[in-house]
């Protein structure tokens, strides 16, 4: 099971993050998961590095595979916040790579 935290999260305080997350790997229990950070989109790149932080320290807690995309760099569209089509593909080769892996 891939899940990503997404940049929706940006926004939300770090306890909601932790709850969130706290319910979700609840009901994914006893499946393999990995936890995808969101990309640092130039818009939001402050949230997403808190968020990062928060689903990086709570997977360690859990015991879940995570996968932070921070120090990635995809292309984005014009708006700062959407990738292009290409960053698309290339978000979805690094967690191909790191299921196969």
């Amino acid at each position: 099971m891939v899940v990503e935290g997404g940049l929706n999260d940006t926004d939300q305080p770090a306890s909601a993050v932790r709850a969130g997350f706290r319910t979700l790997i609840g009901e994914l229990s006893g499946r393999s998961v990995l936890v995808v950070g969101p990309p640092p989109a130039p818009l939001r790149a402050d949230g997403a590095r808190r968020v990062d932080a928060v689903l990086r320290e709570e997977c360690a807690r859990a015991g879940v595979r995570y996968l932070s995309m921070a120090d990635r760099i995809f292309p984005y569209l014009d708006d700062d916040l959407h990738l292009t089509s290409a960053g698309h593909r290339a978000f979805g080769s690094i967690v191909a790579a790191a299921i196969d892996g």
